[in-house]
């Protein structure tokens, strides 16, 4: 069994439902309605479409924001956050 394909941005619509999902059921104190869904195209970038990446970076994410005390997901945050085989300086 191979690697599911990724959702790609021309079907950018799909991608945003999918990330509105994480979105409404991110429950960090700082979190406003609609923070992922303005970085959807950072985090099609990020995981290359691929949901399993998303949701690895999406919850490594929120542990961070509550560990951390900011409780809310930033493109700084997910910045700092290696993904599957991610080179460790993608700068």
């Amino acid at each position: 069994m191979g690697r599911p394909h990724p959702l790609h941005l021309q079907g950018a619509g799909d991608w945003e439902g999918v990330v509105g999902g994480f979105d409404d059921d991110l429950r960090l104190y700082a979190h406003r309605n609609g923070d992922l869904v303005r970085l959807s195209a950072y985090l099609h970038r990020r995981t290359g479409g691929y949901i399993d990446s998303l949701n690895q970076l999406v919850c490594q994410a929120a542990q961070e924001a509550i560990d951390d005390g900011t409780e809310t997901i930033t493109e700084a945050l997910l910045d700092s956050i290696n993904i599957g085989r991610e080179p460790t300086d993608r700068a």
